[in-house]
């Protein structure tokens, strides 16, 4: 949604928001799985603890 409003706003063009990886199609695919891969994990891993009783 902040991408969208971003869009929407004048001032707005998408190299103010380049990475340094951005024009690197292999690196930014592989950062952008890892970081997918890890988020995975971490729900996984969230929904298998056990709720504490109060």
């Amino acid at each position: 949604m902040i991408g969208a409003a971003l869009h929407l706003s004048h001032w707005y063009r998408e190299d103010l928001i380049q990475t340094p990886f951005y024009s690197n199609d292999l690196v930014s695919q592989s950062v952008s799985a890892l970081f997918f891969i890890v988020l995975c994990i971490y729900v996984w891993f969230g929904s298998l603890k056990k709720e504490k009783e109060l």
